[in-house]
């Protein structure tokens, strides 16, 4: 099985560490992860070679579909899977119809929620 390349956005340590251990849980899945960073630039997205990112749409210093409107100028075909802490049908779906493959809310996270798309899209 390939490695699946994420970049992963989130800037809640705690957060991060969850979305690891789901990952590295997961039976027949390898991830490989850039760091988490709490300052995101886009320069370091464009720069990146992955096959996945998955994005907190609330980073510290950027918010909502802004998050997701910028990493898509900056990596432009990247597969992008949003995560929100908003348990709200109207941002997932506005990040959706925006390009997103996909919006997950992370206080209902489960690992088959999130190796699903991790692994189609890689």
């Amino acid at each position: 099985m390939q490695e699946c390349k994420v970049l992963f956005l989130e800037d809640s340590l705690g957060d991060a560490r969850l979305v690891h251990q789901m990952l590295a849980d997961a039976a027949n899945s390898l991830f490989a992860f850039t760091p988490p960073t709490a300052w995101w630039r886009p320069k370091r997205a464009g720069a990146a070679q992955v096959d996945v990112a998955l994005v907190d749409l609330g980073l510290a210093d950027s918010h909502g579909l802004e998050t997701l409107l910028t990493l898509q100028r900056h990596a432009p075909g990247l597969p992008i899977v949003a995560l929100t802490g908003l348990d709200s049908e109207s941002t997932a779906l506005a990040a959706v119809e925006r390009g997103a493959q996909d919006c997950l809310v992370k206080g209902t996270l489960k690992a088959e929620s999130l190796v699903v798309p991790c692994n189609t899209l890689c």
